[in-house]
């Protein structure tokens, strides 16, 4: 296998372990995007109604798609993983649970990630069968048991696809337990978020120089992750420290505020805790915006970056004129 190949197949495999919006820089994100002034967030287009040529299409790209899949070659199960990804379709779950337990790792790792994008897509949950959200949830808790969790990020010892193998299981796990509440309570799963997603983001944000610079990425998953505002403005503090960092990935910033401020189910801009992120960026957003100038290559990225800047820095200076701004009853005792 050649050495681009293998760079190539990485490549697909980290595409499909972070997030949906840190890919949102992409050729056809910018091509589909509205042209609305305000910051842009991942849609799915609508389906068309089928006819029968569509139906004939489908029948021949599932044939595909299974060919693939039952190749012996990792690279051709992951051009299967490509097929399915496009499709935002769960209709082939049993191809994706054999895909799941894959023997090869990258291909697990696409495979369990293509769960984690799925409902980003489609935030209410897929339709899964109860059967196979038992079997999805039973194979991913062996990934993420505290004694595969400390094994994996031994001090010197993390090694890229292991970890990342561990992370997405973690999120995607998440996913399942929160909206397919096949057993325990919401109380459980709150209690499963605080002993094992929490923990996993505080050790990403706080071993810096430590593990390969692209599990920064998986910080955001993580925090994304979280449902308990009172956990989640402690991993916010933790992320953004980490950001702070000159140890972080520089051209990492952009996507990392991109998915903060734009995607995030909680802290987005239009969501009910954004000024929690406003008051954490405040400090920083400085700092933050001039590292993300210094790492801009793409100069056609520039416009977008400094939209992003300038749209967080409206926000910033729009809440401290609000807290600055004097309660109705004090203004009116000063008038008298």
């Amino acid at each position: 296998m050649s050495h681009s190949f293998k760079q190539l197949r990485l490549l697909f495999v980290l595409l499909l372990a972070i997030t949906a919006p840190l890919r949102s820089q992409s050729d056809d994100f910018q091509k589909n995007r509205s042209p609305s002034p305000s910051l842009p967030a991942i849609t799915v287009p609508l389906r068309p109604q089928p006819t029968k040529e569509m139906a004939a299409l489908e029948k021949r790209n599932l044939a595909e798609t299974l060919r693939l899949a039952a190749s012996n070659s990792p690279e051709d199960r992951l051009h299967a993983l490509t097929r399915l990804y496009e499709l935002h379709d769960m209709a082939y779950y049993d191809l994706l649970w054999k895909l799941m337990n894959d023997s090869d790792i990258e291909v697990r790792i696409a495979a369990i990630g293509l769960v984690e994008q799925y409902y980003n897509f489609k935030p209410e949950g897929p339709n899964l069968p109860k059967e196979l959200v038992q079997k999805m949830a039973s194979m991913l808790e062996k990934e993420v048991t505290p004694e595969r969790i400390a094994a994996t990020f031994a001090p010197g010892k993390v090694k890229l696809l292991p970890a990342s193998l561990v992370i997405t299981s973690a999120v995607s796990l998440n996913h399942l337990y929160r909206y397919h509440h096949f057993s325990g309570s919401m109380d459980d799963y709150r209690a499963w978020q605080q002993s094992t997603v929490q923990p996993l983001a505080v050790l990403l944000a706080t071993r810096i120089g430590d593990i390969p610079p692209v599990l920064f990425y998986h910080q955001i998953d993580l925090l994304n992750a979280i449902t308990d505002p009172a956990v989640l403005m402690e991993l916010l503090s933790v992320t953004l420290k980490s950001m702070d960092s000159p140890d972080f990935p520089a051209e990492g910033l952009q996507q990392a505020l991109i998915h903060l401020w734009c995607n995030h189910r909680m802290l987005g801009k239009d969501e009910p805790l954004n000024l929690m992120l406003v008051a954490q960026l405040s400090p920083r957003l400085e700092r933050l915006a001039q590292r993300i100038r210094g790492a801009i290559r793409d100069p056609s990225n520039k416009a977008y970056a400094e939209q992003l800047i300038n749209e967080i820095t409206a926000a910033v200076a729009a809440a401290r004129e609000q807290l600055a701004a004097p309660a109705p009853k004090a203004a009116d005792e000063k008038a008298r």
